[in-house]
């Protein structure tokens, strides 16, 4: 692995570990966020994840729809996992769900706990 890449992984890590994670956030629960913003998930956009990756010949995929709310102002963002997101006064980063993948059927929203990071801007 080339050494720029290394200090670069080293300092998202670094970055990652003083955000502000939010854990486990049900669908339509709000949550607040630094800086007097606040968001809420409304729904699952897409979600292709496969349940055995070693027989999936498939992108896959999870998207969440998410409203953040700044004063009195509100606006909708599709969130993929792991992608991060420009929002008011930083990034929104959908890092992880509690939802398991399955073969057929979709999977009910209760199940989606979701994990966020925030990082605000500087």
């Amino acid at each position: 692995m080339p050494l720029f890449a290394i200090g670069s992984s080293l300092t998202l890590l670094a970055a990652a570990s003083a955000a502000p994670i939010t854990s486990e956030v049900a669908m339509f629960e709000r949550v607040a966020l630094e800086g007097g913003l606040s968001f809420y998930t409304v729904g699952v956009f897409e979600d292709t994840r496969c349940p055995d990756r070693e027989l999936c010949f498939r992108d896959e995929h999870l998207v969440v729809a998410a409203v953040i709310v700044d004063g009195s102002r509100r606006k909708g963002y599709n969130f993929e996992l792991g992608v991060p997101q420009r929002v008011p006064g930083g990034w929104l980063t959908l890092i992880s769900t509690t939802a398991k993948p399955r073969e057929y059927g979709a999977i009910p929203l209760r199940e989606y706990g979701l994990t966020y990071i925030y990082e605000r801007d500087l």
